[in-house]
């Protein structure tokens, strides 16, 4: 069979219970919805890392990855990226990212032919629509999941007839949610003001929203304010992914590119007492959307309830394209003999992001009293099996729960489960650099532009 083409569309951000395919019950997603129809649709998928950069640098890599930011760097810069094993394999390859974190200052446009990072700094410079353009229009004012989307179908438009193409688009539903008017009006039910949205994208912008403020309470009208910005914003990139499956369509390949839609973590909206994402592996940060779609490699209309995670991309990816490489050598499994897999669990490896102290700790405790903060506030790595999953903490701490309790992440049962524990510790450390790990090399040097990126999605002062 002639080499698919490879589409991979990156929903940063996205949680799946928001998805009209997974069972929500709004209609955020009426595209993907239909899409998921003809597609292979992945139930139980858990992301990598609980945020961006070591949730992305697993699934291009194949490999889950030491504990600190520094061990990433030096790690992934001796491993093989996903878009060069595809370029080894004959690919002409494509990022468009707007995410700091996948950018040319971490190193993620290693094997790319095409790499477009965009900031509001660079962005007429990698763009290149003329002088017309920079007189008209402001980065502040530019929509910018369009031009991501055309970026893409240049590319595929240019490359598609010459050979194979691997297109990697990261957009993003991240916060502080940014959604054009029109969008987030689609789930507003008229109890929230203008001046509610505006403060609470303020709010976000100014200290990200990690946790609840002053009393460690959210009201239910910032909540509702939040879950439409939110949803309104998984409908705009919903548009845009019709879009591209449509140009993918009227180009004639739809049918021989292998379309993968995921997220590279999820999001909390006041579970716990938490907003965001970044700092715990718990199932709503965790646990992911992931979608894949060709009709003669993955079954269309499939459900697979078997829990995979986006590790498995890597395998899956290299295998389809034919790539030479030893897939017994990587961490994840190729995803279409997932039913035959006797892999006991996958991981979450937690780091510590750039801003990772919790604020306002007490209010957090006297509120949400079944919880111990304080087991949050270090390395982490989550081992997620069928109904169950074990945590374990640099600082000693270990929790265990029992996914198909109703209680589910709020009972920790490790104590009366001593022996289960020990053997979920066990596995870890029999895993090469997951608890003892290698701090060598150098850690991010962001330009000015990136940092002001980092800045304004919370994650630098």
């Amino acid at each position: 069979m002639q080499k698919p083409h490879i589409l991979f569309i990156l929903i940063d951000s996205a949680r799946p219970d928001h998805l009209g395919c997974y069972g929500y019950s709004k209609n955020t997603s009426p595209f993907l919805d239909e899409f998921a129809k003809s597609s292979t649709l992945y139930q139980n998928a858990i992301a990598p890392g609980a945020w961006t950069l070591p949730s992305m640098a697993s699934i291009m890599t194949g490999h889950y990855l030491p504990a600190s930011q520094r061990a990433i760097n030096f790690y992934t810069r001796k491993l093989e990226f996903l878009p060069e094993l595809l370029s080894r394999a004959g690919y002409k390859t494509s990022c468009v990212s707007f995410n700091p974190w996948v950018s040319y200052d971490t190193g993620f446009d290693r094997g790319f032919d095409k790499f477009y990072y965009y900031n509001k700094r660079n962005f007429f410079k990698v763009l290149d629509y003329g002088t017309i353009a920079k007189l008209f229009l402001r980065p502040k004012q530019i929509p910018l999941v369009l031009f991501m989307t055309e970026q893409a179908k240049r590319f595929i438009r240019k490359n598609h007839k010459e050979g194979p193409t691997f297109t990697y688009l990261h957009y993003s539903v991240h916060h502080p949610y940014y959604t054009p008017k029109r969008y987030f009006d689609l789930f507003d039910n008229g109890e929230t003001s203008p001046d509610d949205y505006k403060r609470i994208q303020e709010w976000q912008y100014r200290d990200m929203g990690l946790f609840l403020r002053e009393t460690g309470r959210i009201s239910e009208v910032d909540r509702r304010a939040l879950l439409n910005l939110y949803d309104g914003l998984i409908f705009y990139v919903d548009e845009h992914i019709r879009e591209l499956i449509s140009f993918l369509e009227k180009t004639g390949i739809l049918d021989d590119t292998v379309v993968i839609i995921a997220a590279d973590h999820g999001e909390f909206f006041g579970e716990y007492g938490f907003i965001s994402h970044g700092f715990c592996a718990l199932e709503e940060v965790v646990k992911v959307p992931l979608i894949i779609r060709h009709p003669k490699l993955f079954s269309p209309g499939a459900r697979v309830d078997k829990v995979v995670s986006t590790i498995d991309l890597f395998t899956t990816v290299g295998q389809i394209a034919g790539a030479d490489f030893d897939p017994h050598r990587f961490q994840g499994e190729d995803l279409r003999d997932i039913d035959n897999s006797t892999r006991e669990f996958v991981l979450t490896r937690h780091i510590i992001a750039a801003k990772g102290e919790f604020p306002d700790r007490e209010a957090l405790k006297k509120k949400f009293s079944h919880l111990d903060f304080d087991r949050y506030e270090g390395e982490q790595i989550s081992m997620r099996g069928e109904g169950w999953k074990f945590i374990w903490f640099a600082n000693g701490s270990r929790l265990l729960f029992d996914l198909t309790s109703p209680r589910g992440e709020r009972a920790n049962l490790a104590e009366e489960n001593q022996e289960k524990v020990e053997d979920c510790v066990k596995k870890l450390e029999s895993v090469p650099g997951l608890i003892k790990y290698d701090e060598s090399g150098e850690i991010f040097e962001f330009e000015e532009a990136t940092k002001d990126h980092l800045r304004a999605l919370g994650y630098l002062d």
